[in-house]
């Protein structure tokens, strides 16, 4: 939910975001402009991973695809590295 979101936004760090399958729209936190990135939020999904490193794409997609398929019971993680348009590895 909205406010789900807003709660965990506000006590973390780290660049959040959550993938509504329905309209295949990402929305993310506004930390993600501190590597360089300014995408509008929400944005599709492949304009998200476009900043994803290409070797990280296949096992993120891989994890993200076992989590809908089982229809949100596995639980996956995946660390993966983002490349902003002036090409800095994060």
């Amino acid at each position: 939910s909205n406010e789900r979101y807003k709660i965990i936004n506000s006590i973390t760090e780290d660049v959040i975001y959550e993938h509504q399958t329905a309209t295949d729209l990402v929305q993310f936190s506004e930390r993600i402009e501190q590597f360089g990135i300014r995408l509008p939020s929400p944005c599709t999904f492949d304009e998200f991973m476009h900043y994803i490193h290409p070797e990280d794409r296949t096992g993120l997609l891989d994890n993200y695809n076992k989590f809908v398929e089982s229809g949100g019971k596995v639980c996956t993680s995946s660390e993966y590295r983002i490349v902003n348009d002036a090409g800095n590895i994060y």
